[in-house]
């Protein structure tokens, strides 16, 4: 319990380099979860983008950095399952071991770039990839309230074009997703993900079958 109490220490210390990849979920998870609050953070997503390769994906820059082709099976499987098999254990250590040195062969690339882009600032590119990644731990957690503008963000972002009394079934499914997820502590999606919703909306089904 008392290395576990040091961790909110560790990652709010502005003195230790975090480094993450694609970190914008993980921010805002961190403080959902565990109050845990990022400061000093190196997102390898962001010194992709200014790098301008061919790839931003993590599995892209284990290969273009490091040689190694990762495992992605379990990448979308279910991590509250408890307790966790070997395999995905091994999958999340991998995903995090090789980010070290993606970090470090990246700095020397931003830095190279640097000293050609702009002789007198060499750091100027890595220093503007910690000021997109602090603008991600500038990120504040908010709990989602489904308020009426919800159903219609729900529907453009999912190109719905809804019959009449398809939105009023709508509406009720995501109040009782909504009701259920908080009573469970979990997540709407893992509730009943939008796709399942959306097959509801459009069958109408008038009956339950368990």
């Amino acid at each position: 319990m008392y290395l576990l109490s040091l961790i909110p220490l560790i990652f709010s210390n502005p003195g230790v380099v975090k480094v993450f990849h694609g970190a914008y979920n993980d921010v805002l998870w961190l403080q959902r979860d565990f109050g845990i609050y990022v400061v000093n953070m190196f997102d390898t997503f962001q010194g992709a983008k200014l790098l301008s390769l061919k790839g931003c994906s993590l599995a892209f820059l284990l290969k273009e950095f490091c040689n190694v082709v990762p495992e992605k099976k379990y990448q979308t499987a279910d991590w509250r399952a408890r307790p966790l098999p070997k395999e995905m254990l091994a999958y999340a250590a991998c995903d995090t071991h090789y980010l070290l040195e993606v970090f470090d062969r990246m700095n020397t690339r931003l830095t190279d770039l640097g000293h050609l882009k702009s002789p007198s600032e060499p750091h100027r590119f890595l220093h503007k990839v910690f000021d997109n990644s602090r603008r991600t731990c500038e990120e504040l957690y908010a709990k989602p309230l489904l308020k009426s503008e919800g159903y219609w963000r729900i529907i453009d972002n999912n190109r719905l074009l809804l019959k009449k009394g398809e939105m009023s079934v709508l509406k009720g499914l995501l109040k009782w997703r909504d009701y259920v997820g908080r009573v469970e502590d979990e997540s709407v999606q893992c509730v009943c993900p939008n796709e399942v919703l959306f097959a509801l909306v459009r069958s109408l089904p008038v009956s339950v079958v368990c």
